[in-house]
């Protein structure tokens, strides 16, 4: 049974997941690209890991069915265009049309 420290985490990252599991972080990417560990991408480049998928995964051990991921996936920020970026080039060029 994976006993968590006394702060409640919502979501994990792949290194924090590594630390709780005992396993290297190679092996929770490994997990998160075969889709038997569900992980989403929110801002674009750092996987989150829920801590409900977590513990299922580990709990699951090797004999785990792959999971349907969609249901985890967090939804992406809106974020604002960045100084120079195509989306505010376009957003200039239909501002002046």
């Amino acid at each position: 049974m994976l006993h968590v420290m006394a702060v409640e985490l919502q979501y994990l990252t792949p290194t924090e997941a590594g630390l709780l599991s005992r396993f290297s972080r190679k092996t929770i990417y490994r997990a998160i690209h075969s889709g038997e560990l569900c992980a989403s991408r929110p801002t674009g480049t750092r996987y989150l890991i829920e801590m409900a998928d977590f513990i299922r995964w580990v709990s699951a051990g090797r004999d785990r069915a792959v999971p349907s991921c969609a249901a985890s996936e967090l939804p992406r920020p809106l974020v604002p265009a960045e100084v120079g970026s195509l989306e505010r080039l376009r957003a200039m060029e239909n501002d002046a049309a």
